[in-house]
C-alpha cells in the first residue's frame, strides 16, 4: 500500500510539474510574441516619421525642391545599419488647402511583419522663413494596413 502511495504521489507531482512547465513556456512565447510585435511597432512608427522628414526636405528650397503634388505616391525603402532593407514609407492623400497647408499621410511598414504598420496624418505649413514646418499630426495607431 504505502509503494503504491508513493508511486501515485510521484506520478501526481510529475503531471503538476509538466503542466507547470507548460504554461510557463506558453506565457514566455506570448511574451517573446507581444515584445516582438512591439519592437516592430515602433519600428514602423520610425519609418512613418522618416517619411514626414523626407517630404519637408523634397518641399525645402534648398533640399529637394519639389511641389506638394510630388509627393504623392513616394516610396522609400529604408535600409538599417546592415544594407538591409528594414522596411519602407509610403506618403499618399497629398492636399494643398487655400492657405498652403499642405496634408498627407504618411506610412510605414516593417518588412519583417507587413501586417504591422504605422499611419500618420500631417498639416505641414510654411513660415516667414519660407520653410514648412508640421503643425498637425496625428497618429493612427491600430489601423489595418493599406
Amino acid at each position: 500500500m504505502q509503494r503504491g502511495g508513493i508511486t501515485l504521489l510521484v506520478l501526481v507531482t510529475m503531471i503538476v510539474l509538466a503542466i507547470i512547465v507548460a504554461v510557463s513556456v506558453q506565457f514566455i512565447s506570448g511574451q517573446t510574441s507581444q515584445l516582438t510585435n512591439k519592437k516592430q511597432e515602433q519600428q514602423a512608427f520610425g519609418l512613418a516619421d522618416a517619411g514626414v522628414q523626407y517630404a519637408i526636405w523634397l518641399l525645402a528650397e534648398n533640399g529637394g525642391h519639389k511641389k506638394p503634388a510630388d509627393l504623392e505616391g513616394v516610396h522609400r525603402d529604408i535600409k538599417g545599419t546592415d544594407g538591409q532593407v528594414m522596411g519602407f514609407f509610403d506618403l499618399s492623400g497629398v492636399a494643398v488647402d487655400s492657405n498652403g497647408n499642405i496634408t498627407f499621410t504618411s506610412t510605414g511598414k516593417d518588412i519583417i511583419k507587413q501586417n504591422i504598420c504605422q499611419i500618420v496624418d500631417v498639416r505641414l505649413s510654411i513660415n516667414v522663413e519660407g520653410d514648412y514646418k508640421i503643425t498637425g499630426w496625428n497618429q493612427r495607431p491600430g489601423n489595418k494596413c493599406p
